[in-house]
């Protein structure tokens, strides 16, 4: 079979992603994915450069008149000019990710700590970075090369800090769990990354954070006695009476909390291994023991009883909300929400599974549809369920037995992770950043919001609508 010579049309002059970027010999050069290497004079002009390569390159430095690209299994390529390059043997197969120059030395970081140097570009060694962290990217300013990345056997952030390349110190915290890249200035060096955080170091070692709020993946959001309480990831729990300015609670849990309710003058918070919380303040919090260790999704309050659903079928029910009771569901597959309305309870899971209940203990399997979708979140409202999952599916019903089915948000549907009811409308929410209203669960608008973080619950207080979401996203916005 013969070769083919394929050429990008649109769109022009090519399509794969540049990871990154910088300026030497007079011209910009970026790479970027599938071996990508660009040049320009200027930076509106560029030309697709011939890099040898398809691996995907992710970063690039210029000194001494020598580019240095990187990128994975650990693809590393000079050249003089940012037209002609040549590959390098490095001795890895690690992901490299950033290189930097400084002190008469080439550095290059990457996977599993990996750090390579090099007097001239050519030849390059291994040295030890005291870590086995994900180096995401590294500088060199004020007489020090500074790296930042993760540590993903410790969950934990890392900064690695060296004057002359070869020997490192590492510096562990939660912290920089977040950072991505770093970049040196006349007072220090400044660090930023997921979430839009912001740190800054006049030395490298002591770091200060510059923007502000909490970091945790948040999972659930409900109002309340005239606050806010939005529950997540390692035990997180945060208030708020305005939306804007939030306070931690001290949970007294490092599980994580996959939803929040209000009800019965009560917070409940549930979550990983069998975790329960009650509060009468969303200030301070009880851990109510259960036996079962299962993973609880989803709790909802109605006709007097708490009823909690989880991971491998499992129903909780207590009429006091501390008090609780195991029932058979008939299912071993995951439960992830669950609602009171029209005088029953529904709740929903993976497989497309419905079940239904009229007083939280006796359950009944209903006919959803064909498919094997998770569905992820079930409201009540206007007369009628609905429940969102997997590839914008959403069915409703006004009984939660005869169910209609169809499909928002277009070719590229959200797979929506959770839906209420309030402000006389519903509104679901899911990755990447996008929000559904309807006012009968039939017609729906999909609108973008502020960010393309997963969002994976919504609430409303007296001002609007709350959504929350991945790195601690937290969004407002009022009702048209």
């Amino acid at each position: 079979m013969a070769e083919f010579s394929w050429q990008w049309r649109n769109p022009l002059p090519q399509g794969n992603a540049l990871r990154a970027v910088t300026y030497g010999a007079g011209k910009f050069v970026a790479v970027g994915q599938y071996g990508t290497i660009m040049s320009s004079s200027d930076g509106m002009n560029w030309v697709i450069e011939n890099s040898g390569t398809t691996n995907y390159l992710s970063g690039i430095a210029y000194a001494n008149d020598l580019f240095v690209a990187v990128g994975m299994e650990g693809t590393l390529l000079t050249s003089p000019d940012g037209i002609n390059w040549t590959a390098r043997e490095t001795g890895t197969d690690s992901w490299l990710d950033g290189v930097a120059y400084g002190n008469g030395l080439f550095v290059a970081v990457g996977q599993l700590g990996t750090i390579l140097t090099s007097p001239d570009g050519e030849n390059w060694s291994s040295t030890n970075s005291n870590t086995t962290a994900y180096l995401e990217e590294l500088t060199y300013g004020n007489g020090l090369f500074v790296a930042v990345g993760r540590d993903l056997d410790l969950n934990t952030g890392v900064v690695i800090t060296s004057g002359d390349g070869r020997q490192w110190e590492a510096f562990l915290s939660d912290d920089y769990r977040l950072l991505l890249s770093v970049a040196a200035g006349p007072d220090g060096f400044v660090a930023v990354g997921l979430g839009g955080i912001i740190l800054t170091s006049p030395d490298g070692v002591v770091w200060t954070m510059q923007s502000s709020g909490f970091y945790e993946e948040l999972y659930g959001i409900n109002y309340g006695l005239n606050r806010l309480v939005a529950v997540g990831a390692n035990g997180t729990i945060l208030t708020s009476t305005d939306a804007s300015q939030w306070v931690q609670a001290e949970s007294g849990s490092e599980n994580s909390l996959r939803d929040v309710e209000h009800a019965a003058e009560t917070f409940l918070a549930v979550g990983d291994n069998g975790t329960i919380l009650g509060s009468s303040d969303a200030v301070n919090w009880t851990l109510q023991p259960i036996e079962p260790s299962n993973r609880l999704n989803a709790a909802a309050y109605g006709e007097g009883q708490w009823v909690i659903v989880g991971a491998k079928g499992i129903v909780l029910t207590a009429a006091n909300g501390q008090e609780w009771e195991l029932q058979n569901s008939g299912t071993a597959v995951n439960l992830n929400g669950v609602a009171w309305g029209a005088g029953r309870w529904v709740a929903v899971g993976d497989q497309r599974t419905v079940l239904t209940s009229a007083d939280g203990q006796e359950w009944v399997r209903q006919e959803a549809g064909t498919g094997s979708e998770v569905l992820q979140a079930v409201s009540y409202g206007q007369g009628q369920f609905a429940a969102v999952g997997d590839m914008g599916l959403v069915l409703t019903s006004p009984d939660a037995v005869t169910w209609e089915e169809q499909t928002i948000g277009g070719e590229d549907a959200p797979y929506w992770q959770g839906v209420n009811f309030c402000q006389d409308q519903f509104i679901a929410v899911g990755p990447p950043g996008k929000a559904a209203f309807s006012a009968d669960g039939q017609e729906w608008s999909v609108e973008a919001t502020a960010t393309d973080h997963f969002l994976n619950d919504a609430a409303c207080d007296p001002q609007g609508y709350i959504v929350v979401g991945d790195f601690g996203t937290i969004l407002q916005s009022s009702p048209s």
